[in-house]
């Protein structure tokens, strides 16, 4: 669209003003209108303020308002006629534009806006639930005259701000300006500026200055410029936001709080609506001239505009057309009659001040006839010379905006890890911008060819294949690959956007591509998949351990049976005694394996170090291939150091495992030596950690392939691994560093390729104190408690069994029953006949602690026991939360199965009822 030129702009904006009152008959008090934007193109197509621009508020306007209407109108009419000869040819020009815009209206392109609920009367819901105000029906016409067309919903304003700045909205009408909004929206030329006030309650002595709201509760609506305004200059130490300036506006009419921030005509407004007899502006109530004034917030000038997203300077420029047209041909005037008329006061009238207006707008123009003269023998030079100015401080700004928005480009690509390149087949030339360098590795200032890149693809063969199609047809085209940068050499995963655009002969003309660093993805991505399978192990290893622990206690019950049932010196007893053995261990992995579902620290003890590698080598002998030699060399007199055997095992064979992996191929020898020793000073200076005293050193030597120096430093890390994908977790090393540093110790790595490698374990020695014995424990006879009735409940007959036998040795009645209901309803028939119930939690139909509910809700007073073979935290809970006095871990020794029961029958209460029985 045309623009009007620049010197025709003071009396053009004189000429709306004049216009506008002409038009209205100046029957009416208003603010007057703001100045329109005035501009050549390309000039002021962006969201700054145009060179002429300025609105008064309304209370400045009723200050000047005159009495004589009919001066008014001749001054008006004279002025009008003597700047037409000026004006006519940039009203030329400018209807010209006006009706090119108007004749594109058959293809409108609809802009998606918005309208907040309430802040009237700029934009209000009306009774259809529709947007409507000031601004609503502004923006309807400005998008019009620039051939658009606007559709509305409504909303709360702190959720329009969001949607327009993340592009869910083309425009919002009524955005009011400021330095920290700019940086997200562009915006138009204001089309209205306003000064906020302070509303108090009528008859409040206590506000008369900004000053006074210090320490006092003043509201504002949430995320408004009044809100943003009374923040950074600090009005009050009690800043009260509300939802909306309504509710505002009705708690300080209730009598709380003691002020509103909020711009006049909105506060008008509400009060208008609301019926707010005891709600008066500061300005209405303290008179120190001869009429009110106004309490200006000078900090608080509204300049209220279109805004649109960041960046839409297209759009921005349209919407100033649009405003520029209903300027002129009076829409704007009308919209404002509409909806501001009923809400300002009518100002009151004195002779004098209507002949101080009168002078006002007299003297200058006299002034003006008189310098008439001169000022035409020198407007060409001075044309000219505004011109340069304008144009030379144009291009500033435009270079200005250009290096901010390069900046701004840059700072995404480099945050986004995306850069974009341009190729043209025809020259050979390769443009990259600077974050696509820095993920090829090349430096910013140099040259830059399609070989060089060519060189940082690992498969190459791919990258010339893709090219290729590029080059023959047109598309887009995605590829995900591996690079090394040229610089550092570093591995990089990308993914390759590609679109090949061609000419007018129908051959390629340009190749233009996006490029992004996604190798942090793909190792998060493939960390989550390890999650994935560790997380599967951890149930599947937590449900293995249940089983395992009802198989474990017949296995260990059923021993103790067989062994009293024989002489200490019979044969039969240094076997049970290894059943038990293997059982116990078996016991302590099904314990690991339910600290690993639970992610559960164990308590470790002083453990010997030589047992343990023996046991472990003893079970990996089987399990290596023929071609790799096993040589153990294990002192026999080591300091026990302080450890669980399951980890202690698990760090071995780990290591020893991770060694013949290296040997698969070729073969070689595992050597495995433990010894005491105290380590060298230096060991000590490089491994700050490690405290002074003697250490058991564990050495691992393999003769397999090496590790090469580039990758020994991350051997230790989670999920790395040397071997093919899928194959392995990548833990075993990473798990093994972290028991060694939770034992306090340290693990150290010698590795050279071709040569093999050395794996160092050193682990604190502890003074040796007595551990759990792993043979089968010695009997220390039941507790002498005959004449007890005990309701054994198991689902498992083995385990059913095996109890039931071991209680009646130890002089019990037992009732076994492998069913919770039917155990309940034997309970029922005689609720006195038990003296105890002993019951597993998980079985199917009624489980073992809602029996427990059941059978106290009968009897309150009678002792139960819960046993389950899942992970003890869990099934303690429920046992404490079902009313059991005690609770019992799978597998249940002897031992333990009579001390638990000796506990309850010795308590007093029990003792007195046994007797009583």
């Amino acid at each position: 669209m045309g623009g009007i030129s620049p010197h025709f702009a003071p009396l053009y904006s004189l000429l709306i003003f004049l216009g506008r009152n002409e038009y209205n008959g100046c029957n009416r008090s208003k603010t007057w209108p703001v100045a329109i934007q005035v501009r050549s193109p390309p000039l002021c197509s962006g969201r700054r303020s145009p060179p002429f621009s300025g609105r008064q508020t309304s209370a400045e306007y009723m200050e000047k308002m005159p009495t004589n209407f009919r001066t008014w109108r001749c001054l008006a009419q004279l002025l009008f006629i003597c700047l037409m000869v000026s004006v006519m040819p940039g009203v030329a020009r400018f209807s010209l534009a006006a009706e090119q815009a108007a004749g594109g209206a058959g293809d409108r392109k609809e802009l998606r806006s918005a309208s907040e609920f309430d802040y009237p009367p700029f934009a209000i819901v009306g009774a259809d639930g529709k947007a409507d105000g000031f601004s609503v029906d502004l923006l309807k016409a400005a998008a019009e005259a620039a051939g658009l067309s606007v559709s509305f919903k409504v909303g709360p304003w702190h959720q329009l701000k969001e949607e327009l700045a993340d592009g869910m909205l083309d425009v919002l009408p009524l955005v009011s300006y400021s330095p920290e909004r700019d940086r997200v929206y562009d915006f138009t030329t204001p089309y209205l500026r306003m000064n906020g006030t302070v509303f108090v309650r009528k008859g409040d002595p206590h506000i008369r200055s900004l000053t006074d709201l210090k320490g006092r509760e003043v509201l504002v609506m949430e995320g408004d410029t009044a809100h943003e305004y009374a923040l950074r200059e600090k009005l009050s130490e009690k800043i009260i936001p509300t939802a909306t300036y309504e509710e505002a506006f009705r708690r300080l009419a209730s009598g709380r709080h003691d002020a509103v921030v909020v711009q006049q005509i909105v506060g008008l407004q509400i009060i208008r609506k609301l019926h707010l007899a005891n709600i008066v502006p500061v300005s209405q109530k303290h008179v120190t001239t001869l009429k009110p004034v106004a309490l200006k917030l000078e900090g608080f000038e509204q300049k209220f505009c279109f805004a649109v997203a960041e960046g839409n300077q297209h759009l921005v420029s349209q919407l100033n057309e649009g405003l520029t047209v209903v300027y002129l041909n009076g829409t704007y005037n009308a919209l404002y009659e509409k909806w501001f008329a009923p809400i300002l006061p009518k100002p009151e009238i004195s002779m004098a001040e209507t002949i101080r207006q009168v002078l006002v707008v007299l003297v200058p123009f006299l002034l003006v006839l008189t310098l008439a003269g001169l000022w035409y023998l020198r407007r060409l030079v001075r044309e000219r010379t505004l011109f340069l100015e304008n144009e030379i401080a144009q291009r500033q700004k435009i270079e200005e905006a250009l290096a901010e928005a390069n900046g701004r480009y840059e700072d995404a690509q480099r945050l986004g890890k995306v850069g974009n390149w341009v190729f043209e087949p025809a020259t050979g030339e390769l443009w990259a911008s600077a974050e696509a360098r820095r993920i090829f590795g090349f430096a910013a200032g140099a040259h830059l060819s399609l070989d060089d890149v060519r060189q940082c693809f690992v498969d190459r063969g791919l990258a010339e294949k893709v090219l290729q199609e590029l080059l023959s047809e047109d598309g887009v085209d995605n590829l995900e690959c591996g690079i090394i940068s040229a610089d550092e050499k570093k591995h990089r995963t990308i993914l390759l956007l590609t679109r090949s655009e061609k000419g007018d002969a129908g051959r390629p003309a340009r190749l233009t591509g996006v490029i992004q660093d996604v190798t942090e993805r793909k190792r998060m991505e493939e960390r989550l998949q390890q999650a994935h399978k560790l997380e599967a192990v951890g149930l599947l290893a937590g449900g293995i351990a249940h089983d395992f622990n009802n198989i474990l206690t017949s296995i260990l019950g059923f021993a103790e049976l067989i062994r009293d049932s024989y002489p200490d010196d019979n044969q039969l007893q240094e076997d049970i005694g290894e059943i038990y053995t293997a059982a116990s261990r078996a016991k302590e992995l099904v314990q690991q394996l339910q600290a690993f579902s639970r992610r559960e620290k164990t308590r470790p003890y002083p453990l010997r170090v030589e047992l343990v590698v023996k046991e472990t080598m003893r079970l990996l002998r089987s399990t290596l291939p023929a071609s790799v030699e096993m040589r153990v060399d294990v002192a026999e007199t080591m300091p026990p150091v302080l450890a669980e055997p399951a980890k202690l095992h698990q760090i071995v064979m780990n290591i020893c495992t991770n060694a013949a992996q290296a040997m698969e191929e070729g073969g070689g020898v595992l050597t495995v030596r433990a010894f005491e020793t105290t380590p060298a000073d230096q060991v000590f200076r490089q491994h700050p950690g490690l405290a002074r005293g003697r250490y058991v050193q564990l050495e691992v030597h393999d003769t397999g392939s090496g590790i090469p120096p580039e990758r020994l430093g991350s051997i230790f890390d989670p999920y790395f691994t040397t071997r093919d994908s899928g194959d392995g977790t990548g833990l075993g090393l990473a798990v093994t560093y972290s028991l060694v540093r939770e034992m306090n110790g340290e693990i150290l790595v010698w590795s050279e390729e071709g040569k093999g490698s050395v794996f160092t374990v050193l682990l604190p020695t502890v003074e040796a104190v007595e551990g759990p014995a792993a043979g089968l424990p010695v009997p220390a006879g039941p507790p002498l408690m005959g004449g007890r009735h005990i309701l054994l409940v198991d689902d498992e007959p083995p385990n059913l069994k095996m109890t039931t036998r071991m209680l009646e040795r130890g002089g019990y009645t037992v009732t076994p029953v492998q069913d919770g209901a039917e155990a309940l309803e034997r309970f029922r028939k005689n609720p006195a006949a038990f003296d105890l119930v002993i019951s597993d939690i998980s079985m199917p139909g009624l489980t073992g602690d809602r029996l427990a509910r059941e059978l106290l809700a009968v009897r309150p007073d009678l002792p139960v026991i819960l046993t389950s073979g899942h992970a003890g935290n869990l099934s303690e809970e429920t046992a404490g939360l079902a009313g059991a006095r005690g609770f019992l871990q799978k597998p249940v020794t002897e031992k333990q199965l009579f001390s638990r029961i000796g506990e309850i029958f010795a308590s007093p209460a029990e003792s007195d009822a046994g007797q009583h029985r």
